[in-house]
């Protein structure tokens, strides 16, 4: 076992391998900064294959252990990209593969909760959830600012921008958090 050399430390996305040595990468996936939105990677299971085709597949649910049949067809991977090394011998070992990057949407902005009687408040915000695609718009209410008791959820669809909370009582103080959600996690979110 040895560290890395100097020039190897630090934020990079390159890894120099000797022969002979495994190498171990410690890493923490941040989303990058980009100046233009991310498109999803939607394509067949198999590019190599015409849709339809069931051959070239483990026919095998990984689950139960139980036969299932697998179809290519066409699936959103999200964003993917390709993680390769330039060793011929990596290559033809199936070194290089997609690595799915999942990101939460992003999260609404511009919460206001307007009090229109003592059991009435109306929210509205900016729903930004386009890409990556939000699947809901998932409001909390609680009873501290915290959310830590007193936590009633609201599911809404994806591209809400408002809520109309009839359900409150008379006195009680509320705090709300408005967060859009993908199969990935929450977005963080806006209170008020």
């Amino acid at each position: 076992m040895k560290p890395p050399d100097p020039y190897e430390l630090g934020w990079k996305d390159t890894v120099r391998m000797n022969p002979l040595e495994d190498v171990l990468v410690a890493l923490r996936p941040q989303q990058p900064f980009l100046p233009f939105k991310m498109g999803d990677s939607i394509r067949p299971l198999d590019p190599t294959q015409p849709l339809g085709v069931t051959t070239g597949f483990t026919q095998v649910d990984p689950q139960t252990g139980n036969p299932k049949v697998v179809t290519n067809q066409i699936f959103n991977f999200g964003w993917e990209h390709v993680w390769h090394c330039h060793l011929l011998g990596h290559e033809e070992n199936d070194m290089m593969r997609s690595i799915v990057f999942q990101v939460s949407p992003a999260g609404p902005t511009n919460l206001t909760a307007t009090l229109e009687s003592s059991t009435r408040a109306v929210l509205t915000w900016i729903n930004h959830a386009t890409t990556p695609a939000a699947t809901s718009v998932v409001i909390q209410r609680s009873t501290t600012p915290g959310f830590t008791t007193g936590i009633t959820t609201f599911t809404l669809g994806p591209t809400a921008t408002s809520y109309s909370d009839a359900t409150l009582t008379s006195g009680v103080r509320y705090f709300y958090r408005v967060r859009a959600e993908n199969a990935t996690a929450y977005s963080p979110g806006p209170t008020r």
